[in-house]
């Protein structure tokens, strides 16, 4: 059942990538002192957006056409763990920060491996100082 839930979203992605305008927004939400590190697409609460990594925070865009943004971010220092499972195609991440979970979902595989283990290290260096 999984398979054909990733093959349907995977054939949907590129009509929505179309439609999407998160990468208009990253400059306005950005810091002055941050830089990107990496981004990924994917589902948090039902939403399609763009996850990015910075050096201080992971933030979560989806940005509307005409109606408006939707931003949520968790500081760096705040994450307690980065959990991940792939799957065919497609996998989820869960982010743990304080009291919290966040769930990505339908992340392309190898940008989500690359995503969860850059994020990982960053986290285990910022507890290591």
């Amino acid at each position: 059942m999984k398979f054909w839930s990733e093959f349907f979203f995977l054939i949907s992605v590129p009509l929505r990538l179309l439609f999407s305008h998160e990468d208009e927004a990253v400059k306005d939400v950005l810091h002055q002192d941050e830089e990107v590190i990496e981004s990924v697409r994917g589902f948090f609460n039902k939403s399609l957006g763009l996850l990015i990594s910075t050096n201080h925070r992971v933030i979560f865009i989806d940005k509307k056409p005409f109606w408006g943004i939707k931003v949520v971010d968790f500081y760096n220092k705040k994450i307690s763990s980065v959990v991940y499972e792939t799957f065919f195609l497609t996998g989820s991440m869960v982010i743990a920060v304080e009291n919290d979970k966040a769930t990505i979902e339908y992340v392309p595989k190898k940008q989500l491996l690359s995503f969860a283990e850059s994020l990982k290290r960053r986290i285990y260096l910022s507890e290591a100082v």
